[in-house]
């Protein structure tokens, strides 16, 4: 009898699983900020609403795409090279 081969898992959560936290993070922050100020509040409510307008939906943005911004080459064999104008040779 053959014993099974271990199956090796990714530390972390799964990537659709992290995709999905940073809009669930948002829309709770949001939902709490709003419910708040509804209620009357001048702390946590403002606090509570720019961490999720300008934190927490540019990263639900950012990691629903589930890319990185492309980073520059690491060596010069992709820089184009400098256009120098030409002259009239006098």
């Amino acid at each position: 009898m053959s014993t099974p081969a271990p199956v090796h898992r990714q530390r972390g959560a799964r990537p659709s699983t992290r995709r999905a936290l940073w809009p669930a993070l948002a829309a709770l922050a949001l939902a709490v900020g709003f419910g708040d100020l509804a209620r009357g509040g001048t702390t946590l409510a403002p606090g509570l609403l720019v961490l999720g307008y300008v934190v927490l939906v540019p990263a639900a943005v950012v990691g629903a795409t589930g890319r990185r911004p492309p980073t520059a080459p690491p060596n010069a064999a992709h820089v184009l090279p400098v256009r120098r104008p030409r002259g009239d040779g006098g």
